[in-house]
């Protein structure tokens, strides 16, 4: 289903998205914004100029109220009797970043209200996914009544059950698909669930969260949810839901916060990683640089230094922890490399070439890392992919799948030869014994034979505009910032530039990982970067004339400006010899 030997430099299909001068021209005059970015946004379909002024300006007041969640007054009433009655609440999360900051957003919202407040963060290698029975030990030994779970919960049937027989009470919260059935739990609350007439179903689980505090602090307890959206961005860019409605407005929100956060973990995290708040703080500066930190301290070892991280109010501590997650993450990215070459080789074998699902693994490789190698896989095959680490006599994978193949459903159909699993259409995770590996193999590619048409195609990729080199002032891409915050959903700009000529091409970064050229065309030039493209720098040295898409972004430094473009592919024209 895929080749194993690459002959152009196309990696998509490109698909050039309508676009109507007159609609743009009038939506650039009518709210007064850059011609360049009326085009972007007339092209996404925003030509009535309320829905583009709405999208450039979210609002914190078209936020839902709490209220409509199903459950959630149930479960705020619970909570709210535990803090005013003085009863330990175990607030109990996950160790992704998502799971993280939405433990640390209660716990601290909890405590400011007033009340005793325990957390537990299982580990990835001793406690596995979600409400755990280590969990369960530590509320006991916290003498808690109230099991609160954030990022969690959704699929914990057996778990819940053995907390009511110790007399404890569960408040679920989750973002995740549930089950045919839900957990018997005092209250469940999960925008998916199926009779819940919630109005925005993607939600990161930090979302659900805030939604309860903010129900909390609708029903009397006196704390300020609005002043978490700092995590909350963090958390919701982490989860990768679509940047859209509630999303986009608690992200805009939350960005803004962490320019003068009073996290005092916050502002060590960001120093480490070269983040400076006075110039701002974009989706990128998250997701590039918070999140792999926050997520590597739970892939390689305890995930409770990152929550430490979150909750410390110790300028010392904070330090410590920043500069110990920015080593683990260096750690990260070794092994994950190692276990992404090795899974690439076992993938490229000819015993593979015709499946449409990838299921891949191997003792030797890390638990904490196969969801990166997946991710790559997945990205650069373009095929459902599975990396499994064999321990003994447990097995852990992690399942990744392009946009629109649903991958949960192809785990239900599997889930005889499962120990647990769980996640989102395009990002889950599931534990297997290691007999049932090549049987689970066989299992999925009969899925998706049978119910996916479209397995083994260029990935489809929607262009905003044709951009001419005469639009590309300073002033014109500065515009372009205002699309923020970009992500799942909310792609950044992506336009296409043709017939360019490339010069000056080299490789840059560690390990010469990436390619960095000019653009040229009639004597304008623009400078380019492409991510991860290094191994390909003959074949672009070698392409005379190409046309080529990308986001386009000002890069400042020492007080100078620049347009670059960040190439996503390249058709050549000609001049590629292979």
């Amino acid at each position: 289903m895929f080749s194993t030997a690459m002959t152009t430099l196309r990696r998509m299909k490109w698909v050039l998205r309508d676009e109507d001068p007159v609609e743009a021209a009038s939506l650039s005059r009518e709210i007064r914004i850059n011609p360049l970015l009326a085009r972007i946004l007339a092209s996404r379909g925003m030509i009535d100029t309320g829905s583009a002024a709405d999208y450039l300006d979210p609002d914190i007041g078209r936020l839902h109220s709490p209220s409509l969640m199903a459950d959630i007054g149930r479960g705020a009433s619970r909570v709210k009797e535990a803090v005013e009655d003085g009863s330990k609440i175990l607030v109990h999360g996950d160790y992704d970043t998502d799971g993280l900051t939405a433990t640390a957003l209660m716990v601290r919202f909890l405590k400011s209200a007033g009340g005793s407040v325990a957390h537990f963060i299982p580990s990835r290698f001793g406690d596995g996914y979600g409400l755990s029975e280590g969990g369960m030990d530590h509320a006991l030994k916290e003498g808690a009544s109230l099991i609160l779970t954030v990022d969690c919960g959704i699929r914990a049937m057996g778990s819940v059950n053995t907390a009511a027989e110790r007399g404890v009470d569960v408040v679920v919260t989750d973002h995740h698909e549930p089950g045919p059935e839900l957990p018997r739990a005092y209250a469940v609350i999960d925008p998916k669930r199926p009779d819940c007439g919630y109005p925005f179903k993607d939600l990161a689980g930090v979302g659900v969260a805030f939604k309860l505090a903010s129900m909390l602090q609708d029903i009397g307890l006196e704390a300020d949810a609005l002043s978490y959206l700092d995590l909350v961005s963090i958390g919701t860019i982490a989860d990768i839901v679509p940047l859209v409605g509630e999303n986009r407005v608690m992200v805009d929100r939350g960005l803004k916060l962490l320019e003068d956060t009073d996290m005092i973990g916050l502002r060590s995290l960001m120093r480490e990683c070269g983040i400076d708040p006075f110039m701002g703080v974009r989706s990128d500066d998250v997701s590039y640089r918070m999140v792999p930190r926050l997520n590597a301290v739970g892939r390689l070892g305890d995930p409770r230094m990152a929550l430490e991280l979150l909750l410390t109010n110790d300028r010392f501590d904070a330090e410590l922890f920043s500069k110990e997650m920015n080593a683990l993450n260096f750690k990260r990215r070794s092994i994950g490399e190692k276990v992404y070459s090795e899974a690439m080789a076992q993938a490229m074998d000819g015993g593979y070439t015709e499946d449409m699902c990838l299921v891949l693994s191997d003792p030797e490789w890390h638990p904490g890392v196969v969801g990166l190698a997946a991710s790559k896989l997945c990205e650069e095959i373009g095929l459902p992919v599975i990396v499994i680490s064999v321990e003994g006599v447990s097995a852990r994978g992690s399942c990744r799948s392009p946009s629109g193949v649903d991958m949960i459903s192809a785990l239900e159909y599997c889930s005889d030869l499962l120990e647990e699993f769980g996640g989102h259409e395009n990002a889950a995770g599931l534990t297997i014994v290691p007999d049932n590996i090549p049987a689970l193999r066989e299992r999925m590619n009969h899925y998706f034979e049978v119910h996916e048409q479209v397995m083994g195609l260029l990935p489809v990729v929607e262009v905003d505009i044709d951009a001419s080199f005469e639009e590309l002032s300073v002033e014109s891409v500065s515009s372009l910032e205002r699309m923020d915050p970009v992500g799942k959903g909310n792609r950044e700009n992506l336009v296409r530039l043709r017939e360019i000529r490339l010069v000056d091409v080299r490789t840059v970064g560690q390990g010469g990982e990436h390619l960095r050229f000019m653009g040229e065309r009639e004597g304008k030039g623009i400078a380019c970067i492409w991510f991860r493209m290094g191994g390909m720098s003959d074949m672009v040295r070698n392409s005379s004339v190409v046309d080529m898409i990308g986001s386009l972004s000002v890069h400042r430094w020492g007080g100078r400006e620049e347009v670059q473009m960040k190439v996503l592919d390249m058709d050549v024209l000609s001049g590629l010899n292979v």
